[in-house]
């Protein structure tokens, strides 16, 4: 512990070289009543777990608010491991000349079949489940069903802009891939 608090010393004398004194004009203002200083481990647990609100506006002037948590890295890409595609399959074809006749004595070369049924359908398969997946361990509610096709069909019942929409607020809020979230001061 001794050597870790060393190593964050020396971290804040490197700053006050490279950056002069570190006086109160060079701190980020974290004052805002919504800001709160991640300044230890500890502190960042409840900030990774945070609940934020998803708004869909309905015609009839109501809106749906929905509540998304964060999930945790290893979580995430648990998931994302869990829904990756089977390869491309190929298919080694032979040179052809321009008459469309085989040259002799060259090696054969690799296509892509990437309009191969099986692949297709496992790519699909794959984007549905890594879907639910990631919508269900966001949502602070459990989507009916015991497996992710069980509930992927709950979800298919849904109107699809809801789904795909809040799918894709939950990859962008939620992993700091939106400018508005992560700033840097």
């Amino acid at each position: 512990m001794t050597s870790n608090k060393s190593r964050k010393d020396e971290s804040k004398d490197k700053q006050k070289d490279s950056t002069g004194d570190m006086g109160a004009s060079h701190q980020p203002d974290v004052s805002g009543a919504n800001e709160v200083l991640i300044d230890s481990a500890e502190k960042w647990q409840p900030a990774s777990t945070v609940v934020t609100q998803y708004r869909i506006p309905r015609p009839d002037g109501t809106t749906d608010v929905f509540q998304i948590q964060g999930i945790p890295s290893a979580k995430y890409y648990a998931i994302m491991q869990e829904t990756k595609p089977m390869e491309m399959p190929t298919e080694e074809v032979p040179v052809l000349d321009k008459r469309n006749r085989p040259v002799d004595g060259m090696p054969k070369q690799k296509i892509m079949l990437e309009n191969d049924p099986a692949y297709l359908a496992n790519v699909q398969e794959m984007n549905d489940k890594r879907m639910t997946k990631v919508v269900d361990a966001a949502l602070t509610f459990d989507i009916p069903g015991e497996t992710w096709q069980e509930k992927h069909v709950w979800l298919q019942a849904r109107l699809p802009g809801d789904v795909i929409n809040l799918y894709n607020t939950i990859e962008r809020l939620l992993f700091n891939l939106s400018e508005k979230y992560g700033e840097f001061l």
